[in-house]
């Protein structure tokens, strides 16, 4: 753990604030996640029928990602893939 890192969590507010993140992306350069290409990557989702799981499916298929998507309503799962991009 470094310097940056131990001083956001020693108050341990700033670790679950924009600040946190902010701070961390910018001194060890973060990529953004939309610039990563997933093509001919298979994830596997759990939770992906509502919430963030939903959104981190989403994002996911729209990056190229094949998705294995597990749910406990296999109505719901259904109609989630189905409402999910092709990959390319």
């Amino acid at each position: 753990m470094g310097i940056i890192d131990s001083a956001l969590e020693w108050p341990i507010a700033p670790s679950f604030t924009r600040i946190g993140p902010l701070v961390r992306s910018r001194t060890e350069r973060w990529q953004d996640l939309d610039t990563y290409d997933l093509t001919g990557r298979r994830i596997i989702i759990t939770g992906a029928t509502s919430g963030l799981g939903l959104a981190g499916a989403h994002q996911l298929a729209q990056m190229g990602a094949s998705l294995v998507v597990i749910g406990r309503d296999a109505a719901k799962t259904d109609t989630v893939v189905a409402s999910l991009p092709s990959p390319t």
